[in-house]
């Protein structure tokens, strides 16, 4: 009887222990599933896009402070060097065409990893480059490997919200972009004044992607299985499709022109504040970090103020208007009194008008569209980008004032062009609101 009671106590000490181990797992392996699956409700879902959105600026302007270091590393020049800056955008509109379609076949979280993982290889053999065309080739394929991440955050966004949640996340992501290329530079300062070699900003991008890498793994995909493209010609047909719809197509036109604009002024601003007006590098920057601001605010305003179609409206005419007014101010300034704080305040109203129109109108356009999102991002991205360089290229052609001259007349031009647009969409969405309450 001792015996038995023995086992008996034992025994239930054996399945108290394997019951409490049981359970254990069980937690650890919810636990576990609960941080894989991080997915649209969780508060750190946009924080998480928002540090991918953000490295593909970061990796573009970090290296500036560096300019002079590189050059003399491997034996270039300092316009050589910057000049990498255009062959790593050209990556970047590659990747545009690829990765959106690729998405839509294999998922935006396998399409992100695969892409970070590019980034990581190309900043990680950064560090044992010895001459120009190893950095330049490097550069192309980061810019390759970066649009995925560029491309996809914006269609995981289109995949989970639609109407104003759409508006405002995007809003947020653009917040992030655009805080990027402003800390950029002095973060590039901060490590080549701490580690006194260029290489050591190649391993923090390098450190960048793993962190990110790590959390698109915990990222739930959100491509939806109806939603896969299995074939070439499938993919061919849904960017027909796209590019007969009407409404994503002048919205996406819309996106275009305004970030055209912007980019336009980019492309020249440092010519034009160190050589036309002789300023210096540093209030350059400053000018620069304005205009940053500018963007930031009106992104701000159509986070805090989106709520509705019409309260769409409204920001959308905002836009409109502070982009007219600033355009008129740039062209007095540059026709009338050449005076540098006037085309600055100009630019000021012009990039918070063009910011604030270009996020309203893709979301608009994504929200035009019922399936294949990856695509629809990377046709407007493609737009995005073709605009912004060929406005790039023509206002580039002209020098001295007569380029300033020419930047305010193609600007007038863009936002005349924008307004005929927005009017048409308008007329085209009442048009369809009366028919369909009609039936």
């Amino acid at each position: 009887m001792v015996t038995l009671s023995y086992y008996r106590y034992y025994l239930s000490i054996y399945i108290n222990i394997t019951s409490f181990k049981t359970d254990i797992l069980k937690s650890v392996r919810l636990k576990t599933i609960g941080i894989k699956m991080i997915t649209h409700n969780n508060k750190f879902f946009i924080t998480i896009l928002g540090l991918i959105a953000a490295l593909p600026p970061l990796a573009m302007y970090i290296y500036l402070p560096s300019v002079l270091n590189i050059a003399q590393s491997l034996q270039a020049t300092t316009s050589e060097i910057n000049q990498t800056t255009s062959i790593f955008m050209l990556g970047l509109c590659l990747g545009l065409l690829i990765w959106g379609t690729l998405s839509d076949r294999i998922g935006r979280r396998l399409s992100l990893m695969i892409g970070l993982f590019i980034c990581f290889i190309a900043f990680i053999l950064c560090n044992f480059c010895t001459n120009i065309h190893q950095f330049e080739t490097l550069r192309f394929i980061q810019g390759f490997g970066l649009s995925a991440g560029s491309v996809n955050c914006i269609t995981i966004l289109r995949d989970c919200f639609t109407g104003e949640k759409l508006t405002k996340n995007i809003a947020t992501i653009i917040v992030v972009m655009s805080l990027s290329p402003m800390f950029a530079p002095i973060i590039g300062t901060g490590i080549l004044s701490t580690f006194h070699h260029w290489n050591h900003i190649y391993l923090f991008l390098a450190l960048f992607s793993v962190l990110n890498f790590m959390l698109v793994y915990f990222l739930k995909e959100t491509l939806i299985k109806s939603n896969e493209i299995t074939s070439l010609s499938q993919e061919l047909k849904n960017y027909i499709l796209h590019m007969k719809n009407i409404n994503y197509m002048l919205n996406s036109l819309i996106s275009g022109l305004s970030f055209a604009a912007y980019f336009a002024y980019v492309s020249i601003s440092s010519v034009m504040i160190t050589k036309v007006f002789h300023f210096s590098n540093e209030f350059y920057s400053l000018c620069m970090s304005i205009n940053v601001i500018a963007l930031i605010i009106g992104n701000m305003l159509i986070k805090s103020f989106v709520s509705s179609s019409k309260s769409k409206d409204k920001l959308m005419k905002l836009g409109l208007f502070a982009s007219i007014i600033g355009i008129f101010i740039y062209m007095y300034s540059s026709y009338q009194v050449m005076n540098l704080y006037g085309l600055i305040t100009g630019m000021f109203l012009l990039t918070f008008g063009t910011g604030m129109i270009s996020t309203l109108s893709t979301s608009t356009a994504l929200n035009c569209v019922e399936k294949s999102f990856g695509a629809a991002n990377s046709l407007n991205s493609i737009l995005r980008f073709g605009l912004a360089s060929l406005s790039a290229f023509i206002v580039n052609q002209y020098m001295g004032q007569t380029l300033i001259r020419f930047l305010s007349l193609e600007h007038l031009a863009i936002i005349l062009f924008m307004i005929i647009l927005c009017l048409i969409a308008r007329f085209r969405n009442k048009s369809n609101h009366s028919e369909l309450s009609l039936n």
